[in-house]
């Protein structure tokens, strides 16, 4: 009797056998359960991350456009000014042409356009043609302040006079 039937062993070998595998896949889902909530946290946080990105994303583009736009609202087309520089220089009445030559052109960020500028060669009156220009600056309706810091005198091959000056004037 102090044997063991193998019944009874058989038995005992399967509820040991069935324990063990019952503990495995308790002890397997509770591991895959943990990795299941760290996995979603990280999740969440690459979402946030996400939702972040967006967010400063959006945020530079929509500075980036507010620098687009004030930089187009505060652009000057120099060729227009150029044109208009051309077009309210005064004429001769009976040639047409310019009373002034101008040698070269410089401007500002704020508006402010300097021009070197000489009178024609043989001009009968340059220095009322350097005041000519001045009145016809003055009443141009897209210019303001104009002004002529200095004038040097010079002469050409054939004796006549000529006035070489620098030009300021600011373009509204």
């Amino acid at each position: 009797m102090n044997r063991l039937s193998f019944l009874f062993v058989i038995g005992l070998v399967a509820v040991l056998a069935v324990g063990g595998m019952f503990g495995y896949a308790y002890y397997g889902n509770s591991s895959s359960g943990d990795t299941l909530k760290k996995y979603d946290l990280q999740t969440s946080s690459l979402e946030n991350d996400l939702k972040q990105f967006k967010g400063d994303t959006l945020k530079a583009a929509l500075s980036a456009k507010a620098t687009l736009d004030t930089v187009k609202k505060d652009n000057i087309e120099w060729s227009s000014v150029i044109e208009k520089v051309l077009l309210t220089t005064p004429k001769d009445p009976t040639t047409k042409a310019a009373v002034v030559e101008y040698t070269s052109y410089s401007a500002s960020q704020n508006s402010d356009v300097s021009i070197s500028v000489r009178t024609i060669p043989g001009s009968k009156t340059p220095f009322a043609d350097v005041a000519q220009l001045i009145r016809a600056f003055s009443k141009s309706e897209y210019f303001d302040n104009p002004f002529v810091p200095s004038i040097s005198t010079s002469t050409d091959k054939e004796g006549n006079m000529t006035l070489v000056f620098n030009f300021n004037v600011n373009y509204k």
